[in-house]
């Protein structure tokens, strides 16, 4: 078992696909840290194999079927990253092994007592089916993911509903730079290939300790909202989605086509993760924000636009001011105001015009 931590990390994963399907989603990994420490540890446990097959052949009071379930334990827990793309092929011989060698005992035993099984045998029999169900139930899940095609399909026209939300490429960027900081194409936090991740929907590593992104789809409420900048209403026609420029939108926040009567592109802000804040929509679509001597800065139109003792960044919430300000999470229904002006500036007229569209979007989800 040494060197096949990772059979262990499969069936946690197959636990957790299998809760999923019911609603339950479960986060962090216990055996996570190892890891960075698998390929030793694996070659430890091969080295333990050699040294236990050599004395078997010398004592005949060892155990050859355990010695056999061991083997198939380590073909099954290889970990190099070079045979990622057989891992299939080798949980299924390493399974199949140790299936032979469980089947071998079991059967030896069962006709050592004539033929009476005992209640533990038949609990021992339930347990491995269980088990190698769950590593078969990941294997197929890991197959799927693996085939599926992470780039983006054309996106839908305005005004159809998003069927299947794929990754742009802000997206596919983003999951790079959140999961990926060394570039080796596998996931930091738990060793998956990233392009298994985005299949799943991840931006953000669910299994990280700080994540706040959630899946893709995990969410679908809808925000009326207005952007003023010096008192001009801006024009979110070019931030739409459909948008030509992949790198500049995203999926899991944007505005799209009008739903209804009067509803123009952008009154109303679509958001289909949870954990996402009005900050990552202005990222997405490249506002740049940032924070310079601790005020909130946005380029727009190639102008910095920044909080200073003159003009400030404000934002409404149901016609509040919102502590949070750009990093404000939306909510279902929420009438979102954003301005840009004189710190003095009366903003009710614009807190007016923001729309109430929002509503027939979501009573038409919920």
């Amino acid at each position: 078992m040494l060197g096949s931590y990772q059979l262990c990390h499969s069936i946690c994963l197959g636990i957790i696909s299998l809760l999923s399907i019911i609603g339950i989603t479960v986060v962090g990994m216990p055996l996570m840290f190892l890891n960075t420490i698998s390929v030793p540890v694996w070659i430890f446990a091969v080295v333990l194999l050699g040294i236990t097959g050599l004395l078997t052949l010398r004592h005949t009071c060892m155990s050859r079927k355990l010695l056999l379930a061991n083997i198939g334990l380590i073909v099954a827990g290889t970990p190099f990253r070079a045979m990622q793309q057989y891992q299939s092929l080798l949980w299924t011989v390493g399974g199949g092994i140790l299936l032979t060698s469980i089947v071998l005992t079991v059967g030896e035993r069962m006709k050592a007592k004539k033929h009476k099984t005992r209640v533990s045998t038949w609990l021992l029999g339930t347990a491995v089916v269980l088990v190698l169900g769950l590593i078969l139930f990941n294997t197929i899940t890991l197959v799927r993911l693996q085939s599926a095609q992470p780039s983006a399909p054309p996106a839908p026209m305005m005004g159809q509903a998003l069927t299947r939300m794929q990754f742009t490429e802000y997206d596919k960027n983003m999951a790079h730079e959140m999961m990926d900081e060394n570039g080796d194409g596998m996931c930091d936090t738990c060793g998956m290939p990233i392009d298994q991740c985005m299949a799943s929907g991840m931006m953000q590593c669910s299994m990280a300790s700080d994540a706040k992104i959630g899946l893709l789809g995990s969410s679908h409420h809808h925000v009326d909202w207005k952007i003023y900048i010096d008192g001009k209403n801006i024009d979110l026609l070019p931030y739409a989605v459909p948008n030509k420029n992949l790198s500049r939108t995203s999926m899991f926040v944007h505005v799209e086509a009008g739903d209804g009567p009067g509803e123009k592109i952008g009154d109303v802000m679509h958001v289909h993760a949870t954990g996402i804040s009005l900050r990552f929509w202005f990222q997405s679509v490249g506002w740049q924000p940032h924070t310079m001597e601790g005020n909130d800065c946005l380029v727009f139109e190639d102008t910095m636009h920044c909080t200073s003792t003159d003009k400030s960044w404000k934002v409404y919430v149901n016609d509040k001011v919102s502590p949070e300000g750009l990093d404000y999470m939306p909510t279902d229904g929420d009438q979102i105001l954003i301005s840009y002006g004189p710190n003095n500036e009366d903003v009710s007229k614009q807190l007016a015009l923001v729309t109430t569209f929002a509503r027939t979007h979501y009573t038409k989800t919920n």
